[in-house]
C-alpha cells in the first residue's frame, strides 16, 4: 500500500475496530466479496487508488477512488451480512434440476457468501413469513447440509418430505409468495417476496449473493448464477 496513506487509514480503522455486525444484506463496501468488511476489502480499494468516477470501487461514486471512500469503508469495518442467502429459486419446474427420483420439482438454492463452511443444519425455511419455523434444516447429516465457501445448498420444495432430507414439506406457489431463512433463534436472515413466475424461469441474485435480483433463462440449481436479464 502506498506509504503517504498508511497513518491515515490506520486511523480510521481503529476508530472503528469495535463495531457490532449486523445481519442484514452483505454490507456495501464489501469489495472482495465475503460478506464482510476486512482488510481484504482494505487491499481491493488501495489496489484501485485513483481509480476514475466510472470505477465499479468508487464507492460514493463521486470524484474517482480516493480518500472519502476508505472512510466510508471504515465506517462499515467488521460489518458482515448473514451466513447464508436465498440465492435462486425456481418455481415451475418441468426440466432444470432433478431429484432424487428423477423428479423436476419447485427448489430453493442457498448460498454461503463467506470464506469459510457453514453448515445449514438447524436453519429454518418458510414460504410464509408469519410461520418462521415451518421447516428446519436437518442438525444430523453435516454431510449434506454444510456448504462451502462460496457454494451452494438445494433444497426440494416439493411438498414431499419423505423423498429425502432436504425435502421441504411446502410447495412454491409461482403466483407468487415468499421465501424466508431464520436461524434457531427465530431471527430473520434473509428473504425474497416474488411475483409470478414463468415456467422454467428461475429468479436469482446475480452474481451470486449480490443485492440485485435477475431473471435467469437459465436456471443454475447448485451452481453459479449467469445468463441473467431484468426484464
Amino acid at each position: 500500500m502506498l506509504s503517504f496513506l498508511r497513518r491515515p487509514l490506520c486511523g480510521l480503522l481503529l476508530s472503528v475496530l469495535c463495531a457490532w455486525p449486523a445481519w442484514s444484506d452483505c454490507p456495501p463496501t464489501d469489495l472482495y466479496p465475503d460478506c464482510r468488511v476486512d482488510f481484504l476489502d482494505v487491499m481491493v480499494l488501495a489496489e484501485h487508488w485513483l481509480d476514475p468516477e466510472e470505477s465499479p470501487y468508487d464507492i460514493d461514486g463521486e470524484d474517482g477512488v480516493n480518500a472519502f471512500d476508505f472512510t466510508l469503508l471504515a465506517g462499515n469495518w467488521m460489518a458482515q451480512g448473514p451466513p447464508v442467502l436465498i440465492n435462486e429459486f425456481l418455481a415451475s419446474n418441468s426440466r432444470f434440476g432433478a431429484d432424487e427420483r428423477g423428479e423436476f420439482e419447485d427448489w430453493i438454492e442457498l448460498y454461503n457468501p463467506q470464506q469459510t463452511p457453514f453448515d445449514a443444519g438447524g436453519l429454518y425455511v418458510t414460504d410464509n413469513l408469519s410461520e418462521p419455523w415451518k421447516w428446519q434444516i436437518p442438525t444430523n447429516i453435516p454431510a449434506k447440509t454444510t456448504i462451502p465457501p462460496h457454494g451452494h445448498l438445494l433444497i426440494w420444495a416439493d411438498n414431499e418430505p419423505g423423498d429425502g432430507p432436504l425435502h421441504a414439506p411446502f410447495e412454491l406457489d409461482r403466483e407468487g409468495e415468499q421465501i424466508a431463512v431464520f436461524d434457531a433463534d427465530g431471527r430473520l436472515l434473509d428473504r425474497v417476496e416474488f411475483d409470478y413466475q414463468d415456467r422454467d424461469t428461475s429468479f436469482g441474485r446475480y452474481p451470486d449473493g449480490a443485492s440485485t435480483w435477475r431473471f435467469l433463462a437459465i436456471p443454475t440449481p447448485g451452481a453459479a448464477n449467469n445468463v441473467a436479464y431484468a426484464g
